[in-house]
């Protein structure tokens, strides 16, 4: 769950390339680790259950299948903690990238309250679109800083 999976064209502004650049130096730690963490646990995972499924059901339990099994279940055991750990990863992901927006939303000094209490209650109803609801932010403060400096 990347929340920088958002398009940034040929037309998009530098001013929101340069922010969406700094959000991203911010959780590229937290990208990187929930990245490894999915590309290592579902092969192992995978995989495990998989020669777990074939020697359950296509041999006998014995003595001599019993250490494979335990073997793939540990596999499989740790595949799995990898994958829930990517889950916590991206979870932490969601809310790191959520608390740099909300406060870079709340310290914002060009946006009347009005606004940016909006901005704000659009994050809390709508947390799908956060990256939406924050490069529209980044559009309007962006427009509002060229017509200050054109006065």
């Amino acid at each position: 769950m990347n929340p920088l999976k958002m398009k940034l064209d040929h037309t998009t502004s530098q001013y929101v390339k340069t922010e969406f650049e700094k959000i991203q130096t911010t959780l590229a730690p937290y990208i990187k680790k929930s990245s490894l963490y999915t590309i290592i646990s579902v092969p192992i995972l995978t995989f495990s259950l998989m020669n777990l499924f074939v020697l359950i059901v296509n041999m006998r339990v014995s003595d001599q299948t019993m250490i494979p099994i335990i073997a793939f279940g540990v596999a499989a055991a740790f595949g799995l903690a990898l994958f829930k750990e990517s889950m916590y990863q991206s979870k932490e992901i969601y809310l790191k990238s959520f608390d740099y927006i909300t406060n870079k939303i709340k310290k914002n000094d060009e946006l009347p309250d009005t606004i940016k209490d909006l901005y704000l209650k659009r994050l809390q109803t709508e947390p799908a679109n956060t990256m939406t609801i924050y490069y529209e932010f980044l559009q309007q403060e962006e427009r509002i800083k060229k017509m200050e400096g054109l006065q």
